[in-house]
C-alpha cells in the first residue's frame, strides 16, 4: 500500500516535504497578473491626489502603468508626468514623437534634465534613430564631464556609457564603451577569486587566479549583448582589442574558446586558443587526443560559454569553488527586452542569436557525455582513465546536484518530485562513467582517486 499522502491539488508529495512547483512561465504570468490587479486596485487611492497618483504609478510594475503615465502627461503636460512617461516606457515602446520632442525641450538647468535626456536617448535607440541618439548622448556626456567629481554620480556615467555602447557604430567604439567602473564587487564570481587567493596561501596549492580584479569590468548590458546577440567574430575582436584590459581580454578569450568548442566551431576555437593562457593551450592540445578539449572543460570549472556582469568566473578558472559555482553553462537572466547593438548587421545578429539558442540547452552534462562517447570509441587513449575521473569530479561539484542513487523507482519521479530531469541525467552519467572506469581501468591510479566521487 502506498502510504504517501496526497496534497489538496492531487500532486504527489512526501510527508510534509515536497510539492510540485509551477513552471517558470506560469510563475511569470501569475506575477504579471498580480501586478496588474494591484495597480487597478489602487485606482481609488490614486484618485485622491495627483502626487499620490504619480507616486503609485511611478513605482508600479504593472503593464498599464506606462500607458497611464503617458495619458496623464498628454492631459497635463506636467514635468513630473513627462519624467514618469519616459522612465516607464519599455524599450519596445511604440515611438512617440511628441513625447520625445517635449523631452528635447527640457533645459539643462532643469533638475530633471539628466533623467529626461537619458531616457530620450534610450527610446531613440529603441526606435532605431541612432544618429539622433548619438547626438543626444554626446550632449549628455559633455554635461556630465563638466560636473565636479563630487557631483558626478558614477552610476550615471556607467548608464550613459551603456547607451553609448549600444549606439556605437563600430566594434572599436562598442568595445571602448563596454567596460564600466565596477561599483559593487560582491558577487559569486568575485567570491571565487577571493577563495582562490585564500587557497593559494598554501604553498602546495597552485591555481591561476588573478591577483586583483580590475576596477573596469563589463556591466550587465555589455554581457548580455555578447551572450545573446554577438557572433563569435565580435568575441574574437574583443579578445584582441587594446580597448580592453589584458585581464578582461584573457577572460573573453577563455569563454569564447569554450563557446566555440560547445558550438562545434573548430576554426574559431583555434583562433581563441591562441589567446588563452599557456596552461589552457597545453591542456587543450595534450597528446593530440580528441579527448583533450573536452577534458580541458571538465578540468576547469570556471570555463563557461558566456560572460558575467562584473567579475568573470574565468578569473579563477581552475578553482573548484565551495558554493558550487562550477561548470555553470547557463547565463544570468535579465528580465525585459534587450536593446539591439547598432554595430551588428542583421546577419551578424542572426548568427549571434542562433549561437545563443544552440547553447541554451547545453550543460556540463553534454561535456560528460562527449567524454564518455570518445572513451568508448577510443578505449586505449592514454587520457581515457583521467577523463572519466574528471567527469566524476565535475558531477560532484557542479552547480546542478545529481539526484541521489537511492532515488527509488523511476516512476515515482515521473510527474512530481524534487529532482529535475537534468539531475537524473547527471546521476545516470555518474553511473556510466564509474562503470567504465571500474571495468576497463581498474588498475589505474585515476580509478582509486575517483572513489570519493563515486559513492
Amino acid at each position: 500500500m502506498d502510504h504517501r499522502r496526497k496534497d489538496p491539488d492531487g500532486l504527489r508529495a512526501e510527508p510534509g516535504i515536497y510539492r510540485q512547483m509551477p513552471n517558470l512561465q506560469e510563475a511569470e504570468k501569475a506575477a504579471v497578473d498580480q501586478r496588474q490587479a494591484a495597480f487597478e486596485g489602487s485606482a481609488s487611492e490614486r484618485s485622491l491626489a495627483p502626487v499620490l497618483d504619480w507616486t503609485l504609478t511611478f513605482q508600479a510594475l504593472a503593464a498599464a502603468a506606462p500607458q497611464h503615465a503617458l495619458a496623464q502627461w498628454r492631459s497635463t503636460h506636467a514635468l513630473p508626468w513627462l519624467v514618469a512617461a519616459l522612465v516607464l516606457a519599455p524599450d519596445d515602446a511604440v515611438y512617440d514623437s511628441s513625447l520625445l520632442q517635449a523631452a528635447a525641450a527640457i533645459p539643462v538647468s532643469s533638475p530633471a534634465w539628466e533623467t529626461v535626456a537619458y531616457h530620450r536617448a534610450r527610446l531613440l535607440i529603441a526606435a532605431g534613430h541612432m544618429a539622433d541618439a548619438r547626438t543626444a548622448l554626446t550632449d549628455l556626456s559633455s554635461q556630465l564631464e563638466q560636473l565636479s567629481a563630487a557631483n558626478r554620480e558614477p552610476s550615471t556615467v556607467n548608464a550613459v556609457r551603456g547607451l553609448e555602447m549600444i549606439a556605437a557604430p563600430s566594434a572599436a567604439d562598442f568595445l571602448s564603451f563596454a567596460p564600466r567602473s565596477m561599483l559593487l564587487a560582491s558577487s559569486e564570481e568575485y567570491s571565487s577569486v577571493l577563495e582562490c587567493e585564500e587557497v593559494m596561501k598554501d604553498p602546495a596549492r597552485h591555481y591561476h587566479c588573478v591577483p586583483q580584479v580590475d576596477s573596469q569590468q563589463l556591466d550587465a548590458d555589455a554581457a548580455r549583448v555578447f551572450n545573446e546577440q554577438a557572433p563569435l567574430s565580435l568575441w574574437l575582436a574583443a579578445a584582441e582589442s587594446d580597448s580592453l584590459s589584458p585581464q578582461l581580454r584573457s577572460a573573453i578569450a577563455e569563454e569564447g574558446w569554450t563557446r566555440a568548442v560547445l558550438l562545434g566551431d573548430s576554426d574559431r576555437a583555434g583562433s581563441f586558443l591562441a589567446l588563452v593562457p599557456q596552461t589552457l593551450r597545453e591542456q587543450a592540445a595534450a597528446g593530440h587526443s580528441p579527448l583533450s578539449p573536452w577534458m580541458t572543460l571538465a578540468r576547469n570549472p570556471g570555463l563557461r560559454p558566456y560572460l558575467d556582469a562584473g567579475t568573470q568566473r574565468a578569473y579563477s578558472y581552475d578553482v573548484v569553488e565551495s558554493y558550487r559555482d562550477n561548470w555553470c553553462y547557463e547565463p544570468d537572466q535579465h528580465a525585459g527586452p534587450s536593446l539591439r547593438a547598432a554595430l551588428l548587421s542583421s546577419a551578424e545578429r542572426q548568427q549571434g542569436e542562433k549561437d545563443a539558442h544552440d547553447l541554451a540547452s547545453i550543460r556540463s552534462l553534454n561535456v560528460g557525455r562527449q567524454i564518455l562517447a570518445d572513451v568508448q570509441a577510443n578505449p586505449h587513449d592514454p587520457l581515457a582513465a583521467e577523463s572519466l575521473f574528471l567527469v566524476l569530479r565535475m558531477i560532484r561539484y557542479e552547480c546542478t546536484e545529481p539526484a541521489p542513487a537511492t532515488e527509488g523507482p523511476r516512476d515515482n519521479f515521473a510527474s512530481a518530485g524534487p529532482f529535475s530531469q537534468e539531475a537524473r541525467d547527471l546521476l545516470q552519467l555518474k553511473r556510466d562513467a564509474a562503470r567504465l572506469l571500474r571495468r576497463y581501468y581498474a588498475a589505474s591510479p585515476w580509478t582509486k582517486k575517483a572513489a570519493p566521487f563515486v559513492g
